[in-house]
């Protein structure tokens, strides 16, 4: 009984975390501290980090998974308007992206695999994240509004991740460093690429198919 109302509390802990983000950037919007894409960047890492304590204190998997769906659920919220602009197979593409992304991560948790989901989340909120930021101030231009800067940010930042994380992990060896190095590139590559609503969802995935390898 009480590890159940420790999971449910989880969860009031992950909206109470999400409403105070949401409005902690309204004021700092309606105050012009920062700029709109500093803060949508700002809030992209800062909602990455909630899945810290969220892994650390669940005990169901089952339970925790909803903690999950709710912060896909917000990316989705995000995206309304985008996802409405897909055509019929383009929306059926991300619907089922954020289920194998659901099931990846329960599959993971069960497995008693959540550095492995961490560490995916934190690559993909920091990575994604300081490359978008890095990109739009320090680069230039190479196709739409990607930059060779943000790129060259994103593959760093997201190899350091996961390379500490074979740290944490005790299994640092040069195998797990290749496969490392190879989904730094693929991510980075596919961040490059791909536009719309899929990158968030699709660099999770990418990342938890890594860690279901090492």
């Amino acid at each position: 009984m009480k590890y159940f109302i420790i999971d449910i509390s989880s969860i009031a802990i992950t909206i109470l975390y999400i409403i105070s983000l949401i409005k902690v950037n309204q004021i700092l919007l309606r105050k012009h501290k920062l700029k709109p894409f500093q803060l949508r960047k700002i809030f992209h890492i800062a909602l990455g980090l909630i899945v810290i304590p969220v892994l650390l204190i669940v005990h169901s998997p089952f339970i925790g998974i909803v903690n999950f769906i709710i912060l896909f659920a917000l990316n989705f919220k995000g995206n309304e308007k985008n996802f409405k602009k897909l055509n019929n197979k383009a929306k059926i593409i991300f619907i089922l992206l954020n289920i194998l992304t659901v099931l990846m991560v329960l599959s993971l948790w069960l497995k008693g695999k959540i550095i492995g989901i961490i560490f995916s989340v934190l690559a993909m909120s920091f990575g994604d994240g300081l490359a978008g930021y890095i990109g739009r101030f320090y680069g230039f231009s190479i196709m739409g509004k990607k930059t060779l800067t943000g790129s060259l940010a994103h593959f760093s930042v997201v190899f350091v991740i996961l390379s500490y994380s074979l740290i944490i992990l005790h299994n640092y060896n040069l195998l797990n460093l290749s496969i490392v190095l190879f989904f730094s590139i693929a991510a980075t590559l596919l961040e490059f690429k791909i536009k719309g609503i899929y990158d968030n969802i699709a660099l999770i995935l990418i990342y938890l198919i890594m860690f279901s390898l090492i």
